[in-house]
């Protein structure tokens, strides 16, 4: 039997709430405890349990005009995720706005297709990603449907993101260090990004990729861009900067609506 097929059957604590939900729920809209899970995504499998941090957040404010005396929708967290080769375990909550949410407020995360995917009784996600291929990573239209304790109800549609996990690893060097004023500094490091492809999930290069190469001189508490490069050949990246200061360097990936951002390791260089 495959490490998949043991965690799609082992058994998850489900509380007697839930259990009454799952039987009011569409079939393949979540997985329960005994049940091989079917597809209730877009994505694939994803295996939906019962959360133990409040999924609901009441906080007071502006929302919309028709809301504002009601109870309406802030925010949903999170809105993606950036799944490498290991589980990603995430809660969701919504957080409300208005002076009207009263009583037992609940939700529901429902997908394009109609399917539910979260809710505020069962609002935990595992992600594995052997369930997944490179072509699962992008955005996905979700919805967002809650329910104040009066009955009155509000719904909000967003994108989910499913992105791939992108790294640096300790490639990041600077060198020669330390270094007179003036001087050219070399910057190196490897961009690469996790492939679902196949069984051994390697991280393999992402090329022509924008990079951005980063200074943060020592006393200082942010970083400021000095130029933008791209990942070249293998997804190695090579440049030579100015030295002008002590400080530290790094170099930084924004991410794009299939790949997640990453930012490499520093290195701190002496100016003499």
């Amino acid at each position: 039997m495959s490490s998949s097929s043991t965690r799609r059957g082992r058994a998850i604590g489900v509380t007697a709430a839930s259990a009454l939900l799952l039987a009011l729920l569409p079939v393949g809209a979540v997985q329960a405890a005994t049940h091989t899970p079917t597809a209730p995504s877009p994505i694939g499998i994803v295996h939906v349990v019962h959360g133990n941090s409040p999924a609901v957040t009441k906080v007071s404010g502006t929302a919309a005009a028709d809301e504002s005396t009601g109870c309406g929708i802030k925010s949903v967290n999170p809105t993606g995720v950036v799944l490498g080769g290991s589980e990603v375990v995430q809660n969701y909550s919504v957080t409300t706005t208005g002076t009207g949410c009263t009583g037992n407020v609940t939700w529901v995360l429902r997908w394009d297709n109609g399917n539910v995917f979260v809710d505020s009784y069962m609002n935990q996600a595992y992600w594995w990603p052997d369930e997944y291929r490179n072509g699962s990573a992008k955005s996905y239209g979700m919805s967002v449907e809650l329910t104040n304790g009066d009955g009155t109800s509000v719904s909000k549609s967003f994108n989910y993101s499913f992105r791939r996990r992108a790294t640096f690893g300790s490639t990041f060097n600077a060198s020669p260090e330390p270094l007179k004023l003036g001087a050219k500094l070399t910057l190196k490091a490897t961009l690469k990004r996790i492939s679902w492809d196949g069984n051994k999930m390697p991280y393999i290069a992402y090329t022509k990729q924008p990079v951005k190469v980063q200074f943060k001189p020592t006393g200082n508490t942010g970083y400021t861009t000095i130029k933008t490069v791209k990942s070249g050949t293998g997804g190695k990246i090579s440049t030579t900067v100015t030295a002008v200061q002590t400080g530290t360097w790094r170099l930084s990936f924004a991410g794009t609506s299939t790949t997640g951002a990453s930012n490499s390791g520093t290195d701190a260089v002496t100016v003499k």
